[in-house]
């Protein structure tokens, strides 16, 4: 069988670009929601090792609720009071209102801290991984404040009011936990992380001992009578009363406030009233024991909002109780108090026991008071994963109730992408199964079966049609030819192995969710191959079957005797002179084909025909090329050369449009000056994104084409090397996907070599004619 046909080979990769660049799509809430976008690169043949990158963007309102939260802790405390997991902290805040650079490193190193448990286990543990350590993605150790700026957007000068995105940027090292589980595809770990040592907690000691300057009633105060006691069944408590006589006294007022952080109280009252202002539920429990002589005689806990922390409301331990229920003595109950009516605000608590002047009795026993604020992210998390994989290992069997996958075959890995969007409260059921090797699923072992398979189709059906043309006299044999339906249908079955091999979840764009695994992919290999093959030979064996039997007793036609064709005309002699010593060689051009004496060891990409204009050969389309030359007509050059058939082409240079255009004079190309000074131009410090926008057209025409930057010597001057290595990093990646040629030109002797080694190494080719140009 011949070779696939040209268009099904470009169907197919089609397919796969279309499967490997653009993820499912997935839905988004207008009021604001948090993207988690993680992509990890392992290697290894069992135990994967690699690293990989997160980032957390937040939109709408949950940004302004997360940079209300950043702001509020880090630039209104000097230390981040007990309560909180960062605890003792200490914060260079300014209480401008703002968050400054230095404000900002102490939450995200906190969230460094945090996301490497720097307990056993270290890191964090995330489907088939652990991830450890973390870092800020632009860390620059020796400037923390650019990495700063560089790896968050939304954070730093933003205030109270700020509307922007809040996006943060992280990288980590990873390394695979299993050989064989069924992993939960859903992160909610990383979504909280963000939110996580915002929660607060603060415990009553279960011993009441006291730890200076902490009482032994924290996070009670000793006011109003209250005092540390034993009770008959020998637990500590809290109580208010007569020890000698074991009851509280006639006409009882006995208050007895909180104190948040009693060390840090004692130099900024700032630390008195307890934070609600980052929890996302608030809610006090502890348990009591006891009861009064009558009605008159209460036990309320009473909150006090800021700014005058003195104006006291009864809270309530159920639908219309605010007194204390009584219980026997001795049995301990649990009460519960709500303070989500609170979330936003700074409050303080007291417990207020008052009695009458009748009658009285043991009064309430207190303990395990704890005050509980979590914070965590509420509202809708959209989640993207890319796992780039190399090694042995497998994806297979997954269980998809809400999210989708895309799963990219390879010999040399796998990549799977997974996109979800799921709610806090409903985590979703997501999960696939991950190997490290499965014979049946092994991509190796899959290719290996893909090719056997083809080159069995292919052979099938040429031995069946090897037969049939056989089976003809001879002098009917050149009349025979292939059926040309039935051979495509052998192409078309190749093209489906190759398909499902590398996209197994390619349905999805039609929208059917079926994966083809391994033993799916084995079992069609299998049935493709026996069954085009049977299919061609039963064809041919019935055609055999039909076809009228020869003529006999005709004599064969015989054919006029033809006039010998000419004699090959003898090569041209080419001459090779030496003049000075210098040799030539002779060269075809590559367009028109006119013989050319060029210099020996000269470029022919360099050398013009003397008869057509062009280059004697050709650039090879869509690779990157680095060239050293003063003169940047030889790019120009190539650059027309390369989109003579209607390409588009776009040049981005330090100079003026109009003086390039008049000066190589190709109206068809689209000029963008590349200058912090000139007007109309792109800032070379923006180049990402404001360059990478303009790229974007082109390369979505998917015409192939070119892109010039011209001058990236003079652009480097005006921004930075590393601004401009970002940049061409993802440009070229843009261009390299659709096709696109990349030609740079810097002068000569202007960067230096090892500024210059790290520009060359973001092309394929690299070109030094400063001493030709």
């Amino acid at each position: 069988m011949g070779s696939v046909r040209p268009g099904g080979l470009a169907l197919v990769a089609s397919l796969l670009l279309f499967w490997s660049v653009f993820p499912p799509a997935v839905g988004q809430s207008s009021q604001g929601h948090m993207t988690v976008a993680t992509d990890y690169e392992l290697f290894g043949p069992s135990d994967l090792q690699g690293g990989g990158h997160v980032t957390w963007t937040l939109t709408g309102s949950k940004a302004v609720e997360f940079r209300a939260k950043v702001i509020h802790m880090f630039d209104e405390y000097d230390i981040i009071p007990t309560g909180f997991s960062a605890a003792g902290a200490p914060i260079p805040r300014n209480r401008d209102g703002k968050l400054d650079v230095a404000e900002g490193l102490v939450y995200t190193d906190l969230l460094e801290v945090m996301l490497e448990r720097r307990t056993t286990p270290l890191g964090t543990s995330v489907q088939y991984m652990n991830l450890y350590p973390f870092d800020l993605r632009e860390e620059n150790p020796g400037d923390r404040a650019a990495g700063f700026q560089r790896s968050t957007a939304g954070l730093a000068g933003q205030d109270l009011n700020s509307t922007a995105d809040a996006v943060i940027r992280f990288l980590f090292q990873a390394s695979s936990t299993t050989t064989n589980a069924r992993v939960t595809l859903a992160t909610p770990v990383l979504a909280d992380a963000p939110y996580a040592f915002f929660s607060y907690e603060v415990r009553q000691s279960p011993t009441l001992s006291a730890s200076f300057p902490y009482p032994d009633l924290w996070p009670f105060l000793h006011e109003g009578g209250w005092h540390n006691v034993t009770t008959a069944d020998g637990k500590k408590a809290m109580w208010v009363g007569n020890d000698t006589t074991g009851a509280y006294e006639n006409n009882t007022i006995a208050s007895a406030r909180t104190s948040a952080d009693p060390a840090l109280a004692l130099s900024s009252s700032f630390y008195v009233p307890f934070d609600l202002r980052f929890a996302s539920h608030a809610y006090a429990t502890f348990n009591y024991t006891g009861q009064v002589a009558d009605a008159n005689d209460r036990l309320r806990l009473q909150v006090a909002e800021e700014p005058s922390l003195t104006t006291w409301t009864n809270l309530s331990f159920g639908p219309s109780v605010t007194d204390l229920p009584s219980t026997p003595l001795g049995i301990w109950v649990n009460a519960t108090v709500g303070l989500d009516a609170y979330l936003g605000e700074r409050v303080r608590l007291r417990l207020n026991f008052t009695s009458d002047a009748a009658g009285n009795g043991p009064g309430f026993f207190i303990r395990d008071f704890a005050l509980h604020a979590p914070a965590d992210y509420e509202g809708e998390v959209v989640e993207t994963d890319s796992h780039y994989l190399v090694g042995t290992l497998s994806f297979s069997d997954p269980v998809l109730p809400s999210g989708g996958i895309q799963l990219i075959r390879t010999p040399g890995g796998e990549i799977l992408y997974y996109s979800s969007t799921w709610d806090t409260t409903a985590l979703p059921a997501d999960s696939i199964r991950f190997r490290t090797f499965d014979v049946t699923e092994n991509p190796q072992v899959l290719f290996a079966v893909m090719l056997v398979a083809s080159y069995a189709i292919s052979l099938l059906q040429e031995g069946a049609y090897d037969r049939y043309r056989e089976a003809h006299p001879s002098v009917y044999r050149p009349a025979v030819h292939r059926v040309k339906w039935l051979h495509n249908l052998g192409r078309v079955a190749i093209g489906v192995l190759v398909l499902f091999y590398f996209v197994p979840t390619a349905l999805g764009v039609i929208g059917i969710r079926i994966f083809v695994s391994g033993p799916a992919y084995w079992f069609l290999s299998l049935t493709l191959a026996l069954l085009v093959g049977f299919v061609t030979r039963a064809y041919y064996r019935q055609k055999l079957d039909e076809a009228p039997p020869p003529v006999v007793g005709e004599a064969p036609v015989l054919r006029s005797r033809e006039t010998a064709p000419p004699p090959p005309e003898p090569a041209i002699a080419v001459a090779h002179c030496t003049v000075r010593e210098k040799k030539v060689v002779s060269m075809r051009c590559e367009s028109c084909g006119e013989l050319q004496v060029i210099p020996e060891g000269a470029d022919p990409r360099t050398v013009a025909c003397e008869r057509c204009g062009g280059r004697l050969r050709h650039l090879d389309e869509g690779k990157r090329y680095l060239i050293v030359a003063s003169n940047p007509a030889i790019a120009f050059a190539w650059m027309q050369d390369l989109t003579k058939e209607g390409k588009p082409s776009l040049c981005l240079s330090p100079a003026a449009p109009d003086r390039l255009r008049l000066e190589f004079g190709d109206k068809d190309v689209q000029f963008l000056q590349v200058s912090s000074q000139a007007t109309n131009a792109i800032d070379p410090r923006k180049l990402d994104p404001a360059g990478l926008k303009a790229i974007l057209p082109l390369a979505r025409q998917g015409k192939g084409g070119v892109i010039l930057y011209d001058g990236l010597d003079r652009i480097i001057s005006e921004a930075s090397m590393g601004d401009v290595i970002r940049f061409l990093r993802k440009a070229n990646d843009m261009a390299f996907v659709h096709g696109v040629t990349v030609i740079g030109r810097v002068s000569p002797r202007v960067l230096a070599d090892p500024d210059l080694r790290r520009l060359r190494a973001e092309f394929d080719e690299y070109m030094d004619l400063s001493a030709q140009m």
